[in-house]
């Protein structure tokens, strides 16, 4: 089906994410009806299908190996170049009878099978579908694994992407092999995909940034990455997607500028490094940056709810009023200072006279 929906062979990874959803009673259940559904919309109406996800596709990962080889052996299926798999020359037939001779579960199993097939032939690239199924959108995410596996630039690379001024992906194969770093975000059925293109290795910063908002079925060819927002609008136009509304903090001493929180500071709440975690002085991420703590103190009220849009309103009349306060005090005074000059000249006449 993922041939015949795409016209190439399917990726070896993803026969493994297919058994796990196909089985699993709850998450075929789950499944669109139609492939024009979204995957990463699907799975934040359906966060559940990710709980055990990876468990299940390593529990079946003999399974699926198995029946690879039983099928390869019979010439049913086939490795295409790169490890993808493809028809062979003596693909299965399933009869009639034995359909019919199958249970409801098998049944569903065998359709959920087929829907899945077209449907991540649509879903984009293997990378992306492997994103969608590992991370969860709403909650916490435990990035482990290996040493030496990428571990550590996934935070940089999310970080950059959202508005950080310097890539801090560090020196090596991903700087040196990767052309675009990017990061699809999502805020209900919307989805904004942002782009930034890789400075290269020994430069800190680009200024080529591509976005594209919308619901699609796959990310944007890779010629279709050119630059069309420049980074001064990035974070603006970021922290309005995710539903940061105008504020604004004002200290109550005059020695520092009035700070509004943007999904910059948000950031400082959202990740943990490695050696965060285990800082006993330190809670929140990139705390020990200069500067950073100041910042997390006076965009957290916002941030957890302490002040809400009718406090910045409320904010702004108190400034109109004090505005118009001001106002009159000045007319007030330069009344006095006519009225005073008014009597100044009645007193010298009166003298003179």
């Amino acid at each position: 089906e993922y041939q015949k929906a795409k016209g190439q062979a399917a990726p070896y990874a993803l026969l493994f994410c297919a058994l796990s959803i196909a089985l699993h009673s709850k998450t075929r259940r789950a499944l669109p009806g139609s492939t024009v559904t979204s995957l990463y919309s699907w799975r934040e109406r359906n966060p559940e299908v990710l709980v055990g996800f990876a468990e299940r596709a390593r529990l079946l990962r003999p399974v699926v190996q198995e029946a690879l080889r039983f099928a390869i052996d019979r010439s049913a299926l086939d490795f295409a170049e790169g490890g993808a798999v493809m028809s062979g020359a003596k693909p299965l037939v399933v009869a009639k009878r034995f359909e019919q001779g199958l249970t409801v579960d098998a049944c569903e199993c065998i359709a959920a099978a087929r829907l899945l097939g077209r449907w991540l032939a649509k879903a984009g690239t293997t990378s992306t579908i492997l994103a969608a199924l590992a991370f969860k959108s709403r909650g916490f995410n435990v990035i482990t694994g290996d040493s030496k596996t990428g571990k550590s630039a996934i935070i940089d690379i999310i970080d950059y992407c959202l508005g950080r001024s310097s890539c801090n992906v560090a020196e090596g194969v991903i700087r040196r092999s990767v052309s675009w770093f990017a990061v699809c975000l999502l805020n209900g059925e919307d989805e904004l995909f942002v782009a930034r293109k890789n400075p290269g290795p020994g430069t800190d910063t680009g200024g080529e940034i591509y976005v594209r908002r919308g619901t699609f079925d796959a990310p944007p060819a890779f010629d279709e990455l050119a630059r069309n927002v420049v980074e001064s609008e990035l974070i603006s136009l970021l922290s309005r997607f995710v539903g940061i509304s105008e504020n604004e903090h004002r200290p109550q001493s005059g020695t520092r500028l009035p700070l509004q929180a943007t999904i910059r500071h948000a950031l400082f709440l959202c990740f943990q490094k490695q050696d965060e975690i285990d800082n006993r002085d330190r809670l929140f991420h990139r705390q020990g940056d200069q500067f950073i703590p100041q910042a997390i103190k006076d965009t957290l009220p916002y941030f957890v709810g302490a002040v809400d849009e009718q406090h910045f309103l409320r904010q702004h009349e108190l400034d109109l009023a004090r505005e118009a306060l001001r106002e009159l005090e000045q007319r007030a005074q330069r009344q006095n200072e006519a009225r005073n000059v008014d009597v100044a000249r009645i007193f010298s006449a009166i003298l003179k006279a």
